[in-house]
């Protein structure tokens, strides 16, 4: 009988510990590492250069990498070139990790309930040793999960996912 029950709570802590490791990292999960821009233009038709590459002609929707700065330029005949920066900027997604420490801290304390069962004299400072230590394990999946979406672009966006040009007509040259 205490051979299955601890196999069971050996299970349920495995769990919930597979469960935290799978979560972090959100932004790069959730989100991607490319993002989604529109580019249109008055008049449409004007070629789209990315990065020095053509990328073909207005309106169009491109997918660019979220952790990089990528130039724009728009061309079209007998109009002035029109040219764009977009910059990755830090996303709010990467607090969304910090709650794998609130996450380690009630792992830990079910751990600690799980094991102890809350009674007795010595209960409370286990619970609160498993607490530390949860909060201890969640805070290392939260910097885990903050770099890994550095270092993919999840945790960034683009300062614009829209880029919209009035091209101004150009003066010809005799």
């Amino acid at each position: 009988m205490i051979l299955k029950n601890s196999l069971l709570q050996y299970r349920i802590l495995s769990s919930l510990l597979i469960l935290c490791l799978i979560l972090s990292s959100c932004g790069t999960v959730s989100r991607g590492t490319r993002e989604y821009v529109t580019i249109s233009s008055v008049p449409s038709g004007a070629k789209i250069i990315i990065d020095e590459q053509p990328c073909g002609e207005t309106p169009n929707i491109v997918q660019l990498t979220r952790k990089h700065q990528h130039h724009i330029l728009l061309v079209k005949e007998g109009y002035e070139p029109e040219q764009y920066l977009l910059k990755p900027q830090a996303n709010l997604i990467l607090a969304a990790n910090l709650g794998y420490m609130a996450t380690g801290a009630a792992v830990g304390v079910g751990t600690g309930l799980i094991f102890f069962g809350g009674t007795g004299p010595w209960s409370l400072p286990f619970i609160l040793a498993f607490t530390g230590v949860g909060a201890a394990v969640g805070a290392a999946v939260a910097v885990g999960g903050v770099g890994v979406d550095l270092i993919s672009g999840g945790g960034y966006s683009l300062s614009s996912n829209q880029v919209e040009a009035t091209l101004t007509k150009g003066t010809l040259s005799p």
